[in-house]
């Protein structure tokens, strides 16, 4: 069975026991306020024209509420870890059987036909499901149905073939 990315092909069950990280997206706080922040300060006629937001001032503005971190904190357990300084992503690592009860799905195994790479993901068309109390609180989860990219050739051998040659600089005047 092939699947709409190219050059993978579904290959069999993935084992219950292989382990997987997933990636939880939660759902972030004040979007649109961060938006219209954006474009005042983009706009040269806007009295906040300029005055850029810190790193740590958009962690803090999007950040997602208490109830949402709760919320998928009950359903993950405690081996959930933020993943980002604001805890919109957060990572478990975890079984494929465990990742499956979570999510209401099965995971298959992938493998890329020119490199032999596989993975684990959800068959084709196949959608997960989450329980009705943390759904609300979740953009997506990962991995799911996206497939990573495969160089048609190693990065090691690339870098190997141009390990003679000198890039070209040329400094400004």
């Amino acid at each position: 069975m092939s699947v709409g990315r190219k050059g993978w092909t579904v290959t069999r069950r993935a084992p219950k026991s292989a382990p997987l990280r997933l990636t939880v997206a939660l759902k972030q706080s004040n979007v649109e306020k961060l938006t219209a922040l954006l474009h005042a300060v983009s706009d040269p006629e806007s009295p906040a024209y300029g005055e850029f937001l810190s790193r740590d001032d958009v962690n803090d503005l999007t950040a997602p509420s208490a109830d949402t971190k709760e919320a998928v904190r009950a359903w993950l357990g405690e081996a959930a870890v933020d993943a980002t300084p604001n805890g919109d992503f957060v990572t478990l690592d975890t079984t494929v059987g465990e990742a499956e009860r979570l999510l209401a799905a099965e995971y298959w195994t992938f493998t890329h036909t020119s490199s032999g790479r596989t993975v684990s993901r959800l068959a084709a068309g196949v959608t997960y499901t989450l329980p009705e109390g943390v759904a609300s609180a979740i953009d997506f989860v990962a991995p799911t149905t996206t497939f990573p990219p495969v160089t048609a050739k190693p990065v090691a051998s690339a870098l190997r073939a141009h390990a003679g040659v000198k890039p070209v600089i040329t400094p400004p005047k």
